[in-house]
């Protein structure tokens, strides 16, 4: 079956909507859980122990991955046959 089949394209645009909600929701979690962690233990990291450089860490990788689900998803849309390379570049993030 085509990835272009109307039949299919609204399960595809559903599946692709709730992959980025899926992924922007757990790592605003993930990071709101390390933070929250830190700062409910200020005492124990005051010995220059940060958990900070770790939420950066968390937020960025999600935020190249969304990006790279948007656009994904924008080829999609837009029917670019560039769909499958930035499929091969998604599967290695």
């Amino acid at each position: 079956t085509p990835i272009f089949n109307p039949q299919q394209k609204l399960w595809n645009i559903g599946f692709f909507t709730l992959l980025l909600i899926t992924n922007l929701g757990c790592t605003l979690l993930i990071s709101f859980k390390i933070w929250y962690t830190e700062h409910q233990n200020f005492s124990v990291y005051q010995s220059g122990r940060r958990l900070l450089p770790v939420v950066m860490i968390v937020i960025e990788s999600g935020a190249i991955y969304s990006f790279s689900l948007a656009a994904l998803f924008a080829d999609y849309l837009s029917g670019s046959p560039s769909q499958y390379f930035i499929i091969d570049a998604v599967s290695c993030i």
